[in-house]
Parts: C-alpha cells; structure tokens; sequence
C-alpha cells in the first residue's frame, strides 16, 4: 500500500489532495533493511542501527503532515479520532505478539526467567518498555541470553509517547500562535525548532555521559521526530527544480550511507552521530517523489 499524505502548503486552510508517496515507501523498506541486516549480519552493515533513526524522521514527517493540515483546515484536532486510529491500527498485531511470546516463554524458558519477560511484556503493552530498557542500563547491540524477547518494543514505544504527547503540542502551539496575532505555520515552525533544538543538545549531553541510557531515552529521541516534521515544512514549501530534488535525495541516501558504514558498535550513540542519519533522511523527504532518469524514487 502507498503511503498517503495531505499535500497543503504550511499557509494554506485546507487539504488540497492525497498522493502516494513511493519514496517514503523506498525509505522505509531501507530503513527496516537496514536494521535487519544489521542484526543478522553485523559486519556487513556495522552501523546499520541507524535505520531505526531514519524510520523516527519518517514517523515525524507523516505525523505532522496529517495533524498539522487537519488543524490548518479545521483549527482543531480531534484527539478521540486521533489517538482511535492509532489504536485500531497498532494493537491487534502488538498485542497478538506480545501473547505469543507469553505462551513461548511459559513453555521454552527456564521459570527463573519468566517474571523478567513477563515485566517486560507488560511495560511493551503500555508503551513504556524503552524506560524499561533505559534504566536497565540495556546495551542494545549486546547479543546474550538475558535479553528481552521483546525488546524491540523499545522504538514502538517511544513512538507512541510521542504519538501521545504531538496532538497536544500541535494545538498549544497554534492556541499561543493565535494569541500572539501569529499563523498557525509560525507556531508549529517555532514549535519543531525549540523541540529539536533542545532535545538534540540534550542527546549530545546525555550520550556523552551514558550512551546505553541516551538510546532509549525518549526526550533524546524528539529531536528526530521534530526534524522529520521540519522537512515536511521544507517539501511543503518547495520551489526547488527537479534536479534540486534529485540532488537532495541522492545526497541524503549517502549520508544514510556513510553513517550505516563508517559507524559501529562503538560509535558513541545516538549524540550528534545520529545527525547524519537524521539529516539525510530528511533531505530525501524534503526532496519527495523524485523524476527523470536519475531519481532515486
């Protein structure tokens, strides 16, 4: 299925159309690539963790796309539909795993290590399982038996606090944009540029001090979301020529590029190393669905 995505301009009221996006589709199956190859085959792609990064963008990207043109056209955002959609899309299938990793460990697992994974299932179903794994000191590239069967809940998780907490921010912002006598694109602009400001010199800080601690930490991992919204701005807004666009794109993919290749289980992450994925996805989402015979779509 293609990804649809509201097409306004930042400045304009209403959703003007729906398009399939294939290069965010090609983005996500790299990044989802990415991760898989990284922890099947480590040495052929050392720092292929950045792909979670670049799904983060993604998420941020769609996210304020869809809230910020349902709030330029309406001037509100219906939570209940909101946060109901996200429901009936994510829990049946999280849920449904969650079960069955139960089951699996009831019946594979020694009985000194159920009340771990059963911790652990629980604080996945509430969306908690990254604060879990943070405080637990948890080094996501170590491989041993004590890991947690669902510990790749962890991004999951973080998504959906930021899922949580977006709406609300999106409406404060333009509530305040109103009061000010400013646009409701000036609020949501000021708004992406405090979050990822704030919260990439935080990574920067906390990584520095505890890099286990930083990778799960939701707050650090605003800054990427709030990036993938910026470039939303940016697509929204371009002027640039087909051959601009093509630029962009192909010189975000080699940023992802460099990152995935030239970083490794050592690279102190996410801090400011996570800048290269993050900036390179957004530049191949500011470039969107490329043409012609160098496109990258």
């Amino acid at each position: 299925m293609g990804t649809a995505i509201p097409t306004t301009h930042p400045s304009s009221g209403g959703i003007s159309g729906r398009v399939k996006r294939r290069d965010i589709q090609g983005l996500r199956a790299l990044a989802v690539a990415l991760v898989v190859v990284y922890h099947c085959a480590p040495q052929l792609l050392p720092g292929g963790y950045v792909g979670v990064d670049v799904f983060l963008v993604i998420s941020g990207y769609l996210i304020t796309a869809h809230l910020a043109n349902e709030f330029y056209a309406t001037g509100r955002v219906s939570l209940t539909r909101f946060y109901a959609r996200r429901a009936r899309r994510l829990l049946p299938a999280a849920l449904l795993v969650l079960a069955v990793t139960v089951v699996a460990s009831a019946l594979l697992l020694p009985e000194s290590s159920r009340a771990e994974v059963a911790r652990q299932v629980v604080a996945s179903a509430f969306y908690f399982e990254n604060w879990v794994l943070a405080f637990n000191a948890t080094d996501y590239s170590a491989a041993s038996a004590n890991s947690s069967p669902v510990q790749h809940y962890w991004s999951l998780s973080v998504e959906e606090q930021f899922y949580a907490l977006w709406p609300l921010a999106i409406l404060g912002a333009g509530a305040l944009a109103a009061r000010l006598s400013r646009s409701a694109s000036v609020g949501l602009g000021a708004l992406l540029s405090v979050v990822a400001s704030v919260s990439l010199l935080a990574s920067a800080l906390v990584t520095a001090y505890d890099p286990n601690f930083a990778y799960f930490f939701t707050p650090i991992r605003l800054w990427e979301f709030a990036v993938g919204g910026l470039a939303w701005f940016l697509f929204s807004a371009r002027t640039w020529s087909a051959p601009t666009a093509n630029a962009l794109s192909w010189i975000g993919l080699g940023l992802i590029a460099a990152a995935t290749l030239s970083y490794d289980e050592g690279t102190p992450f996410p801090g400011l190393a996570a800048v290269l994925p993050v900036l390179g996805a957004a530049l191949v989402l500011a470039g969107g669905e490329t043409t012609g015979r160098v496109s990258t779509a």
